[in-house]
């Protein structure tokens, strides 16, 4: 005798693929929401909310996370997505640790000293490897784009070109 379950969109499992499917539903959770897409690489919501919160943090200015501010991180995660791609392409060096470790204890004197920057991360809603992360970025990106580009214009007209190279998909319409 042979079982087969036909679930609502009316397609047909055996008893052992359908509690498979059943178990996979039932534990299964959004871990987080694809916002952007360009080509194979996705940006998160989680991304976003983070770009938010570390440039908030090194501006000094209050974490706020409305349209606005949600649109103006995207921009720069595409812009980031497309500059570390070509350093990825190009072997540009990451920023010596010590560069790093300059920069952020910079931040941290902004902030009263290490004593006070733990504080502000928690405020912020970050980490120091968070942090850490991001200053990385920022210094590749900047040696980067110094290296490469001679002026900002031609930093945007490359930056331009890139994005209509590219197939960027917003699935948050809001956000483009």
């Amino acid at each position: 005798m042979h079982f087969s379950f036909t679930f609502r969109w009316g397609r047909r499992f055996s008893p052992a693929v359908a509690l498979w499917l059943l178990a996979s539903a039932a534990g299964a959770e959004i871990v987080d929401r694809v916002e952007i897409a360009i080509g194979q690489h996705a940006i998160t919501a989680s991304q976003i909310d983070e770009e938010i919160r570390v440039t908030d943090l090194l501006n000094h200015a209050p974490v706020l996370i409305d349209l606005a501010a949600r649109r103006r991180a995207a921009g720069q995660l595409i812009e980031q997505y497309f500059v570390t791609r070509e350093t990825e392409v190009s072997h540009f060096p990451a920023p010596a640790d010590a560069e790093v470790k300059a920069y952020f204890e910079k931040v941290e004197e902004e902030y009263g000293g290490p004593e006070q920057l733990p504080g502000a991360l928690e405020k912020y809603g970050l980490t120091r490897a968070v942090l850490e992360q991001h200053l990385a970025l920022q210094l590749r990106t900047l040696a980067f784009t110094r290296f490469r580009f001679p002026t900002d214009e031609a930093l945007n007209r490359w930056l331009r070109e890139a994005r209509r190279r590219s197939s960027i998909l917003y699935l948050d319409k809001d956000l483009q």
